[in-house]
């Protein structure tokens, strides 16, 4: 499955994980899904482990999809730390997410370290 959305308890936060070639039509109902679970759980966190992407969308796509999540009131809330691909044309499509959404008032940061993700996503009590 290209895109997984674990619900972890302890810290508390929502982790969505993209794998290979993952199509606009996969991306947008997994980005919704991890908002809501945020949204279940009551946290703000949010994971999206982008290590293993390796295409499938343009930056098109994760334009639209800024937009569109934009317009959802649980966006608002959610702070939300990226882990960059290992692939470097799709460590360019991560930052473009980055500057794209926080354009649209979302807090977002990418990291190449998982710990220091961890670390900025739990600054938030």
């Amino acid at each position: 499955m290209p895109c997984d959305v674990i619900l972890h308890t302890e810290p508390r936060f929502v982790e969505l994980v993209f794998t290979g070639s993952v199509s606009r039509s996969e991306m947008e109902p997994a980005a919704i899904q991890a908002l809501e679970g945020c949204d279940r759980m009551q946290t703000s966190r949010l994971m999206c482990d982008c290590t293993q992407l390796s295409g499938g969308h343009s930056v098109s796509d994760l334009y639209e999809l800024a937009g569109r999540l934009s317009a959802s009131p649980l966006a608002a809330t959610v702070r939300e730390a990226v882990l960059l691909p290992s692939l470097p044309a799709m460590q360019a499509d991560a930052q473009f997410w980055r500057a794209t959404a926080s354009n649209r008032g979302a807090q977002v940061q990418v990291f190449a370290d998982r710990q220091a993700a961890m670390d900025w996503l739990l600054l938030q009590a």
